[in-house]
């Protein structure tokens, strides 16, 4: 190889080592891009656990609410009866949960009032006899009839103020049915059927009761009245237990036999809700709409519910229908009615209501057979279910 070629080809050797001849800084920039890639693998650890921790927060946040959610429609008990005693009847209004009492059908006979909220007894007073119609009136009055037992005792009417410190009473009145109509009248009963209003001076102030006819409703039984359209309906029965409803103006009836015999009402916003009873075969039958002139205007969404064709007792309050069935597994439930019924909504009770009141979102019941018959009778209190409001 000549030296000329020689020189050439290591100039060119020389030039070429130039171009992977390392940066002064190479060492330093190492360094940097290391702690770099160290920095952001830190960074994506701490975001990972971040968002881990936030899930699992989350989790724990929903599950609280879930169990909020399903606390709020459990129930608790309100107040716990003494061992025999049977709640005949309950009523509620404002901060006070009435509770008619007695003892295995046997005095003593009490009315008592709660503290709607904690089950705190107010106060508790005794009844000449056995409790029957117990209704909250307007401007925080309590009216209470009372009838005699198997072996004796008065029949009576009380109205007494929301705490029960003070009441007036007559005995003009025997009825197991009683309507308040003002803040010292009602509708009741004579014991010759005879429909009345019962006017009562305020309670603890001097005065007498007076009666003043209203309505004839022929030689029956009245166990219960309703106000709805302007009338009044009356559910009456006879000694065979032809049991059916009438109006009082206009005379109107529905239901007994052959028909269907009715075993509860009450009264919607402008219509009657009534239960039956087919009269043979099962003890009960569908849930039925009447018109105020005792009309079957029955929704078809209602009639196809198979949970209400086995109705065994019914209420209302405001825009809500309750009912108490012998349908497996819906022993209550509840919808709106306005313009046409809600959505039906069962609420997991133990046993059929034996009497139910209710006030803002919260349901008060007692049960016919509380376990078996092996606890003493309660009170229950339970959160109404946004669809039932």
């Amino acid at each position: 190889m000549s030296t000329e070629l020689e020189a050439d080809l290591r100039a060119a050797f020389d030039a070429a080592s130039e171009l992977v001849t390392p940066h002064g800084d190479l060492a330093g920039r190492v360094r940097r891009a290391v702690r770099r890639r160290r920095h952001q693998s830190a960074a994506a650890v701490t975001a990972i656990i971040f968002l881990a921790a936030a899930s699992i927060l989350t989790g724990l946040v929903l599950t609280a609410r879930q169990a909020a959610t399903h606390g709020k429609t459990a129930h608790h008990v309100l107040v716990r009866l003494r061992p025999g005693q049977d709640a005949e009847a309950i009523a509620v209004s404002g901060k006070y949960l009435y509770v008619a009492a007695e003892y295995s059908g046997n005095p003593p006979y009490t009315l008592s009032a709660y503290n709607s909220a904690t089950g705190r007894l107010i106060r508790q007073v005794n009844i000449p006899a056995t409790p029957a119609a117990l209704q909250a009136g307007p401007d925080n009055t309590v009216w209470l009839t009372f009838y005699p037992d198997q072996t004796a005792g008065p029949c009576g009417a009380w109205l007494l103020t929301a705490g029960l410190a003070a009441r007036s009473s007559t005995d003009l009145a025997c009825s197991r049915a009683l309507q308040p109509t003002g803040p010292v009248t009602a509708l009741t009963i004579r014991q010759n059927g005879q429909l009345e209003t019962l006017t009562m001076p305020p309670p603890a102030r001097p005065g007498r009761a007076t009666m003043t006819p209203y309505a004839h409703l022929g030689r029956y039984a009245v166990t219960a009245l309703a106000r709805v359209g302007g009338r009044v309906a009356a559910l009456v029965t006879n000694d065979f237990g032809n049991s059916h409803v009438v109006t009082a103006q206009r005379g109107t009836s529905f239901g007994g036999l052959p028909g269907p015999l009715v075993s509860s009402m009450a009264a919607g916003a402008s219509s009657l809700w009534v239960t039956t009873e087919p009269g043979t075969g099962p003890s009960a039958g569908p849930l039925l709409q009447l018109s105020p002139a005792l009309g079957p205007i029955t929704p078809p969404a209602i009639r196809a519910n198979p949970i209400l064709r086995r109705a065994g007792h019914v209420w209302t309050s405001q825009t809500t229908v309750w009912v108490a069935t012998a349908t497996p597994g819906h022993h209550l439930v509840c919808f709106t009615d306005r313009a046409r019924p809600g959505p039906i909504t069962t609420i997991p009770v133990p046993a059929q209501p034996a009497a139910l009141a209710t006030a803002r979102h919260t349901a008060y019941l007692t049960l016919a057979s509380p376990r078996g018959g092996a606890a003493p009778p309660e009170v229950l209190a339970y959160h109404i279910p946004p669809a039932c409001r």
